[in-house]
């Protein structure tokens, strides 16, 4: 499926770009991915301490690891969410996780 994704900076209100993305899904896993990725120049522009600020932020952090827990999955690879928030809940659910 090819979808157009257009960028914009939440701080500033700046556009950054329109991309034409294709989304894989890869049978073996389940998993949907965009193809190509988004530049990294683009997606790290600027921080906005995104996923680790507030109490909604909180919430959705202590929701999603709940909802991981439930799978009975032991090994979890966290990559990227460089405030750790969801791995430090994961850890204490005594998940054996690697950031």
């Amino acid at each position: 499926m090819q979808v157009s994704v257009g960028l914009f900076c939440s701080l500033t209100g700046l556009f950054l770009g329109l991309f034409c993305l294709t989304l894989v899904h890869h049978a073996g896993t389940g998993s949907v991915q965009l193809s190509p990725l988004i530049p990294l120049g683009v997606l790290y522009l600027k921080s906005h301490g995104s996923g680790g600020i507030g109490q909604i932020w909180d919430s959705h952090h202590d929701e999603f690891s709940e909802f991981i827990c439930s799978f009975g999955v032991k090994k979890i690879l966290e990559i990227g969410a460089g405030h750790g928030k969801l791995a430090q809940r994961l850890v204490a659910a005594h998940l054996d996780v690697r950031c």
